[in-house]
């Protein structure tokens, strides 16, 4: 493997495109690609390469998940715990390959293992813990909070971590009303909406941007009492008075479907004896104007 491995990386993208046999080896022995993949990447790591040959792939492409069920863990072990920020990128990747390919108990061990490291640098601990906190919230929530709470540098590293839009990945719809209301705390008190923006602004900024919206139509679309509790809360949070406006009319539209069901249920039968001509009334009163 050593004599055939890395000279077999180095050309892959040419190969790939010249030799239809890579691509029945892709299919055929996904455990020989992940054994390949690791042995070229942790030598890339060595290097302090910021680019590393199919790490992407394992993240992003659903034709990867099986390498990367195989690949990832061995990697993310042997990844350096004080990497130059150049390589936060394939760390990014194979942390979003490993939340959507490998089993949630063997990656919260890996999580659980780098950050007992004392010697990990501050931006790579912010994406082992919101990797811990879409994995299980209740065991790295208040680890996060706690160590991005007011730090905007670090909370600029965790917006840079979460903006994604691959269907491919893990979906903030996802994530438990309680982690929603966190995020949309820490990220918005330092960023504020599109509008807030004036001259000069960084982009950045319209990613943190995106990321608090996204969050609070999340909380929006829920109908649940918590879900309206964690509005109440934010809207009254005064570090977040840049969102005021949309809190507050996320909080309403909240109420709103929350109650829906509510009011219309018990009428259907009131409408189901009434003919189209006695309920056109009734229902242009609840069309929009």
């Amino acid at each position: 493997m050593p004599y055939l491995s890395l000279p077999f990386l180095v050309d892959l993208a040419e190969l790939e495109k010249s030799s239809p046999w890579y691509s029945t080896v892709f299919v055929t022995r996904p455990d020989l690609v992940a054994d390949i993949q690791i042995e070229f990447a942790v030598s890339e790591f060595r290097c302090g390469r910021d680019h590393i040959y199919k790490l992407w792939q394992l993240a992003h492409d659903a034709a990867y998940a099986e390498v990367a069920r195989l690949a990832t863990p061995p990697l993310l072990r042997a990844f350096p715990t004080r990497c130059k920020s150049k390589q936060l990128e394939s760390l990014k990747n194979l942390l979003w390959a490993a939340i959507a390919r490998i089993d949630r108990s063997l990656l919260q061990g890996l999580i659980d293992k780098k950050l007992s490291l004392k010697s990990m640098n501050d931006i790579q601990r912010v994406y082992w813990l919101i990797a811990g906190v879409i994995v299980s919230p209740e065991s790295y929530q208040d680890r996060l909070k706690d160590f991005v709470h007011g730090q905007k540098n670090r909370i600029h590293h965790l917006v840079t971590f979460l903006s994604n839009d691959d269907p491919v990945r893990f979906s903030l719809d996802e994530l438990g009303i309680s982690t929603q209301a966190m995020l949309v705390r820490l990220v918005g008190s330092c960023a504020g909406p599109h509008e807030a923006f004036k001259e000069g602004f960084v982009p950045s900024g319209m990613e943190a941007s995106d990321l608090v919206r996204h969050l609070v139509q999340c909380l929006a679309m829920s109908p649940t009492a918590t879900a309206s509790n964690a509005l109440h809360r934010l809207l009254a949070d005064p570090s977040l008075s840049l969102w005021h406006s949309q809190l507050s009319w996320s909080r309403d539209s909240q109420l709103v479907s929350a109650m829906t069901p509510v009011i219309i249920i018990p009428i259907l039968p009131w409408f189901a004896k009434r003919s189209t001509a006695v309920l056109q009334p009734t229902l242009a009163i609840w069309q929009p104007s």
